[in-house]
């Protein structure tokens, strides 16, 4: 029996073997494996989810792609990418970080998020980095480092950063954002973060969300003056030598009327989509009358709450709506239509196919 003959090993080959070993895609290992193509695609995808951020998006794809088509600079590694999101609640913080979790990493998996109103107490940091020895749940690990020896890569998420407490700064993000490395208290080793996308969200000025004369109304000087002085309550807060290591501080817009819109729509589609795959012929057609009547009646609520106050409304006004027209189809295929009705209210009507 003659023997094979043995094949020459290749780069791709290492690449492959290193991708199994870590969990980081082969793409992200291979010398340029990420190109201007993949990045593009990154920024359409990006944009699909969140509508009314390009800026935001525009910030964080340049960031991600300046990281992996350049090496890495002399001295000690960093995160990927430090960065404070602020603005109003509900303009998309949190989305922007899952949606890069999911569209870079390839798996919402990927996405680290501290909700630090849970971190208002010294203590509570035991929770991230484990508790020191002699403490109740010593060797226990944190959730922080836990999910840095299970991931390889991916985004760590702290959300509304000003609710955290002040030890937390100190402790944890002067190391993070500075170094890319976090101490467990447990075992006292140094966990690498340099794989990782650091983001911290920010309520810090949302007051001055309020300050044009509508969010219906394009105002671009306001929505200036309102992305200024959101950046400097933010920078007012955060002590300088957290400041000094964050690469990017980004202000969210206030979504107006057309991002709500584009939401409105997109969750329309989504809706759709779920009905037909539970099996029901069952087509919605809503009227743009509808889109228009719901955003002039909710205009407060969109305006403090953003994309939040859309989803209840939409939840009760169509999806809520749409089962109970389920149950009442007698037809095998069936159209729900939603229009304004003479009573300045939505009218819902079942109509056989």
């Amino acid at each position: 029996m003659t023997r094979p003959e043995p094949v020459p090993l290749r780069l791709d080959h290492l690449v492959d073997v290193l991708s199994i070993w870590t969990g980081i895609r082969p793409e992200h290992l291979r010398p340029g494996g990420l190109g201007p193509a993949f990045f593009e695609r990154l920024r359409c995808d990006l944009n699909e989810d969140i509508l009314g951020q390009r800026h935001a998006i525009e910030s964080a794809a340049a960031a991600l792609r300046r990281c992996h088509s350049l090496p890495e600079p002399a001295g000690a590694p960093r995160p990927l990418w430090t960065a404070i999101f602020g603005g109003p609640s509900g303009v998309g913080k949190s989305a922007l970080a899952r949606s890069l979790a999911v569209r870079f990493w390839e798996t919402e998996s990927a996405l680290i998020q501290i909700d630090c109103s849970e971190l208002d107490q010294e203590h509570t940091l035991a929770r991230l980095v484990g508790a020191p020895p002699g403490y109740v749940g010593y060797k226990q690990g944190g959730q922080l480092c836990n999910d840095l020896r299970r991931l390889a890569g991916g985004v760590i998420l702290f959300d509304e950063i000003e609710k955290g407490h002040p030890a937390l700064l100190r402790a944890l993000l002067l190391p993070l954002l500075g170094e890319g490395t976090v101490h467990d208290m447990s075992s006292g080793e140094r966990l690498d973060a340099s794989r990782f996308a650091v983001i911290l969200t920010s309520n810090l000025g949302a007051q001055y969300a309020g300050a044009s004369p509508g969010f219906l109304v394009s105002d671009d000087r306001a929505a200036d003056r309102r992305r200024r002085a959101t950046a400097a309550a933010i920078a007012g807060w955060l002590p300088r030598e957290i400041a000094g290591r964050v690469d990017d501080t980004i202000v969210f817009n206030q979504l107006d009327a057309a991002s709500l819109r584009g939401i409105w729509e997109r969750d329309l589609r989504q809706l759709q989509a779920r009905i037909r795959q539970s099996g029901v012929d069952l087509h919605l057609v809503v009227e743009p009358a509808v889109t228009d009547f719901l955003l002039a009646v909710h205009e407060a609520d969109f305006q403090a709450q953003g994309a939040r106050a859309l989803r209840r409304v939409f939840e009760r006004d169509v999806t809520d709506r749409c089962l109970e027209m389920l149950t009442a189809m007698t037809a095998p295929s069936a159209e729900l239509h939603i229009d304004i009705g003479g009573g300045a209210e939505l009218c819902y009507e079942l109509r056989p196919v």
